[in-house]
């Protein structure tokens, strides 16, 4: 059983399960023995296997998932939520802030996945509501967070928001607050619960006028 096959859900409406775990199955002729695999679901909007599920041998996935199963199987993260993620970054192209955190591993994996798609690596983190059953809910995110950088080359009045696509504020951090010259790192957090889905930015003003910006879109 490789890691990086893709069984197939009897259920068109249950996930289909990638194998994060290579395994070697051995019967003899009209044997049947029961083994312990592990996998990962790969259709985020399908719902989740039970444990009365049955799934078809299937195939191997495509190249990129292939990929991350193996190094999934490699560091043994078959346990790992950002490794979930990540598979679903790649198996319903969701994107790649949702796999969030700052530890190593998460940068490791994001570096992965940039590499293997041609995407940059993200700026912020989105996190999505949780069901009752800790399954995230991949429609809209909750909130979004991460860290803005800027220089002051003079100093002056600092502002910074978030900005719908039309210009308005739909939440403001710091409204002309005086800053020396100097090199600053502010980070942030902004619930998108109730937000429209569409554009926004995180926008620096010095002295009224907009020096740094940074877009989200959800």
């Amino acid at each position: 059983m490789e890691a990086g096959r893709r069984l197939d859900s009897k259920d068109s409406l249950q996930q289909d399960i990638l194998i994060t775990k290579s395994a070697t199955v051995q019967l003899l002729a009209h044997e049947t023995k029961t083994y312990d695999i592990f996998g990962m679901c790969c259709q985020a909007h399908n719902h989740s296997p039970d444990s009365g599920s049955v799934f078809r041998v299937g195939k191997m996935a495509d190249s990129n998932l292939v990929t991350m199963a193996r190094f999934i199987d490699k560091n043994n993260l078959q346990k790992s939520s950002v490794a979930q993620n990540a598979v679903w970054v790649l198996s319903d192209g969701n994107p790649m802030e949702s796999i969030g955190g700052d530890d190593p591993l998460s940068k490791k994996i994001q570096q992965l996945i940039a590499k293997l798609t041609g995407k940059s690596l993200p700026k912020y983190k989105t996190e999505y509501k949780q069901s009752d059953n800790g399954i995230a809910f991949y429609s809209h995110p909750a909130k979004i967070s991460g860290t803005f950088e800027y220089d002051m080359f003079t100093n002056g009045l600092a502002t910074f928001g978030i900005y719908d696509s039309q210009g308005h504020a739909v939440e403001m951090f710091f409204t002309d607050v005086p800053r020396d010259k100097g090199f600053y790192i502010f980070n942030y957090e902004f619930k998108t619960s109730n937000l429209p889905a569409g554009e926004y930015y995180a926008r620096l003003r010095l002295d009224g006028q907009v020096k740094k910006e940074q877009k989200f879109t959800f």
